[in-house]
């Protein structure tokens, strides 16, 4: 059978991604015998399916490790081991590609019929999730309003449309 759908998650951090890829990897025989690949290759951890290295290699960010699998470790993946037709890919560092970067992995999937899946949290939300996370980790002493003024230059995750 030959692979035709590719889904792509693709993030953002902080809206339940990572809880999506360890779901994705406890259930991965299970999508597997519903017609549903999730590749082991480019797979960051052990515990979670997060193709954070194939974001990597596109991106060519110093973090790529060719160990931890490549897009063509993937490609053969998919290929080799006879995959059914749907494929999943999760990485929230999808989200940092330029138009290039699409263009790229558009060209490496140009035979698949591709669908991009983004789950956008509310900003108000998402900021204060960001706010918790690191308050817990001891690097923030700022109440949630004091925090909010300092971090003008984080518009990203202020400003959806960009």
């Amino acid at each position: 059978m030959s692979v035709k759908n590719i889904y792509i998650h693709i993030g953002p951090h902080k809206t339940g991604t990572t809880t999506i890829q360890r779901g994705l990897w406890i259930n991965r025989e299970r999508l597997l015998k519903n017609g549903y690949l999730c590749p082991r290759s480019g797979s960051m951890s052990h515990s979670t399916i997060a193709h954070h290295n194939l974001a990597w290699e596109l991106r060519q960010v110093r973090r790529f490790n060719e160990n931890d699998g490549t897009w063509k470790d993937a490609l053969d993946e998919i290929f080799h081991l006879n995959a059914p037709e749907n494929v999943i890919l999760s990485s929230e560092e999808f989200t940092n590609f330029s138009e290039q970067h699409i263009r790229e992995l558009k060209n490496l999937l140009g035979s698949f019929q591709v669908f991009v899946i983004c789950y956008l949290r509310r900003q108000d939300l998402l900021l204060q999730s960001i706010w918790s996370e690191i308050t817990k980790n001891g690097q923030n002493v700022l109440n949630f309003q004091d925090w909010l003024k300092k971090r003008k230059y984080e518009k990203v995750y202020n400003d959806y449309k960009k």
